[in-house]
C-alpha cells in the first residue's frame, strides 16, 4: 500500500504468501487451513504469527528485504512469482527465536 494513500495498492502478491505445508498445518481440527493473525518486523525480519489446523499457534519468518524483492518481482513476471516461502515453525519455547 502507498504510505500517503492507503487506498493505493501498489503490489499485489500473485499467489499465497502461507500455504499448509507442513504436517503440523495439515493435521488436527482443521487440517489445511491456516490463519494468518499478525505480522512484525524486527531487525530486518518479517515475523508472520498464523493459526494452523485450529490447533497451532506458528510464526514464519524471511527478510523483510528478500520478501518485498520477490513481491516486486513476482508482479513484473505476469503474476507468475510470488513471495518465496518463508521459514516456518509453531511458536513454542523449544524452537521460537527472535
Amino acid at each position: 500500500l502507498d504510505l500517503n494513500d492507503p487506498t493505493d495498492i501498489i503490489y499485489r502478491s500473485t499467489g499465497p504468501v502461507l500455504a499448509p505445508s507442513a504436517v503440523y498445518e495439515n493435521s488436527g481440527f482443521k487440517p489445511g487451513v491456516i490463519y494468518l493473525s499478525g505480522a512484525v518486523v524486527k531487525g530486518g525480519e518479517l515475523l508472520l504469527y498464523y493459526g494452523a489446523s485450529d490447533s497451532y499457534v506458528c510464526v514464519a519468518s524471511c527478510r523483510l528485504d528478500n520478501f518485498l524483492d520477490d513481491l516486486v518481482e513476482g508482479n513484473k513476471n505476469s503474476g507468475t512469482n510470488s513471495p518465496k516461502s518463508a521459514s516456518r515453525k509453531p511458536a513454542n519455547k523449544e524452537n521460537y527465536h527472535v
